[in-house]
């Protein structure tokens, strides 16, 4: 986990960045609201009251100009320089669009790190988003920064052992539709009133769609949280409990669960399996005990979603030899190797069981680990690459995610 902590890092981000999370509201408002018009932004038109007009700036010009934009005509003094910068940073990792690159603030950034210790709020459940992969249709990718606009869907990864989750009966790959009755934005909605509008429909069957539709999304919205809020909901908190609504299989479900904190092992190691390994900071020295002396070892890898990429190969040094495991694919298609350097001189033999809730820095895990001679895997993954995703710290607690690189198997 890098940590950036050098003040250089806030001057850097005010000059590459500082307005951009105050205009990304602007235009999701734009385009949830209005299907047809994109608007041309305030700072737009106050840039091209200053030197130049806004689109004969470079990008460089642009962020300062913002920058300044903000410190000259805020209403109240801009103090807090770290502040502006970590916004920035919201901003910039939001426009991404990729839903392994997500901003944290300090309580979900905390949450985040909690987990990697096996310390668990909210429910006990762990979460993943699952991109919105609706095709656009020829006509909107030519407006594709006003149709564009995607939420991913928010879905239930693992259920924790003795969780309240699990008693009341929630499963991994539930799909969470709203919660406490606030909707969770979903773009495949949005997308079919969009479609409907446009094709100012005259036949009465169509007209009632559309009304229904309109209807549905105001209400909604009025009350509408976003998926990063809806997974905050899910994993913070100790007390009080909570009404969900998820899409198991295509059929809607209700559920009342409680939150409470729940303590669980990085490394569960009894009845010769080993199972839910958390790849934290702790996790390397725990893994090495619960094998130490076998020959042969059981790792059960399903309904594993949270770790950290790092720990990851800490904790494949100790089960493999140093080699190569894979590559690493980069931007533009560049490739390097994915490697581990193992201190110890004996390795034991692995069996582990995967499935579809296998997932992130377990899924590189249970790939390269398949690749040593006499190991095996029993069960399925996708056969496309793995996203690394790489946690990094920003002042004040805040943090982010960011995908760097996709993992390939094969050597």
């Amino acid at each position: 986990m890098k940590n950036y902590s050098d003040r250089s890092y806030v001057r850097a981000l005010l000059v590459c960045g500082a307005a951009l999370s105050a205009y990304a509201g602007s235009v999701v408002r734009d385009r949830l609201g209005n299907p047809q018009t994109a608007l041309i932004s305030n700072s737009d038109r106050l840039l091209a009251s200053r030197s130049k007009g806004a689109m004969d700036l470079n990008e460089t010009e642009y962020f300062h100009e913002l920058a300044d934009l903000l410190k000259d005509h805020y209403v109240d003094p801009v103090n807090d320089e770290t502040k502006l910068a970590n916004g920035a940073v919201r901003g910039m990792v939001g426009s991404l669009g990729d839903v392994n690159s997500v901003y944290m603030d300090q309580n979900q950034f905390q949450t985040y790190q909690n987990q990697l210790k096996g310390e668990f709020a909210g429910i006990g459940v762990e979460t993943y988003y699952e991109p919105d992969k609706g095709e656009l249709t020829p006509d909107e990718k030519l407006n594709e920064n006003v149709y564009g606009f995607r939420y991913p869907k928010v879905v239930i990864g693992a259920v924790l052992e003795g969780s309240a989750a699990q008693r009341a009966g929630l499963l991994a790959g539930d799909h969470v539709v709203s919660i406490d009755g606030h909707w969770i934005i979903d773009t495949a909605e949005i997308r079919a009133y969009q479609r409907l509008a446009r094709k100012n429909p005259t036949d009465k069957a169509s007209l009632d769609e559309l009304t229904r539709l309109r209807k549905r999304l105001r209400l909604e919205s009025d009350d509408g949280i976003t998926p990063g809020r809806a997974v905050d909901r899910l994993t913070s908190g100790t007390t009080g409990a909570i009404q969900l609504v998820v899409n198991r299989n295509g059929e809607t479900k209700s559920f009342t669960v409680n939150k409470a904190d729940l303590q669980t092992p990085v490394v569960d190691a009894s009845n010769g399996l080993v199972k839910h390994i958390v790849f934290g900071p702790t996790t390397v020295q725990l893994l090495r005990k619960a094998i130490e002396g076998k020959p042969q070892v059981t790792i059960d890898l399903r309904n594993n979603v949270v770790g950290d990429y790092v720990e990851m190969k800490n904790c494949l040094a100790v089960l493999a030899p140093s080699g190569v495991y894979g590559s690493l694919v980069g931007r533009g298609g560049g490739t390097s190797v994915f490697d581990i350097k193992s201190p110890d001189a004996h390795h034991p033999t692995v069996k582990v069981i995967v499935d579809s809730t296998t997932k992130g820095p377990a899924e590189i895990f249970a790939k390269a680990l398949a690749q040593c001679p006499g190991n095996s895997i029993a069960g399925s993954m996708p056969k496309e690459d793995v996203p690394v995703v790489k946690s990094f710290n920003l002042p004040q607690g805040a943090g982010y995610t960011l995908a760097t690189a996709l993992y390939r198997e094969g050597r």
